[in-house]
């Protein structure tokens, strides 16, 4: 930190004195944590600035120095030179394009997994709530109401009716009356 940061820090925690009792983040804490992501988001972009405008010159840089190469090429007298200076030439640059390809290739892969990670997460979120509604509906499900309408179906009554009975018979014995 840099004085002017630790003197404003020293100011914000005198000012407010209240917030500093807080068990788990007091004001000024938070607000700690907020300049320094603001300072690493103005970082960020300050790097991405530098960067398009170093790429900007040096892509200048690369057109002129082309020039300057067909203007060396044009100049020379001796063919079994210039031949092979072209194919010296020619190997560098093949060299140079496998190097850039792979630093993009590289850089795509990275991409791609980054994306793949961040898909990973939102798939067991959406896997994880989905299983925990069809956890919920499965619990809903399981308790139907008993709900008894008083019509037999057929199923019930054809069972009630193959049934045997298992009544003993046994004979009434009718006393006569006097």
């Amino acid at each position: 930190m840099n004085f002017y940061q630790v003197e404003s820090k020293q100011e914000t925690q005198q000012c407010v004195p209240g917030l500093l009792s807080c068990k788990d983040l007091g004001l000024p804490t938070v607000l700690d944590q907020y300049l320094k992501v603001s300072e690493r988001i103005c970082q960020i972009e300050a790097s991405q600035k530098d960067l398009t405008e170093e790429v900007k010159s040096l892509k200048q840089q690369k057109e002129c120095l082309k020039e300057r190469i067909d203007e060396c090429l044009k100049k020379a007298t001796d063919q079994e030179e210039l031949k092979e200076l072209i194919a010296q030439m020619l190997g560098r640059l093949e060299a140079h394009e496998k190097n850039a390809a792979t630093l993009n290739a590289e850089n795509r892969i990275c991409n791609l997994e980054k994306t793949v990670a961040e898909q990973g997460k939102l798939i067991e979120k959406l896997n994880s709530e989905l299983q925990i509604q069809s956890n919920e509906q499965s619990t809903a499900m399981s308790d139907p109401p008993i709900i008894d309408s008083g019509i037999e179906s057929s199923a019930t009554i054809k069972s009630k009716k193959s049934k045997p009975k298992d009544k003993p018979k046994t004979q009434m014995l009718y006393f006569p009356r006097y």
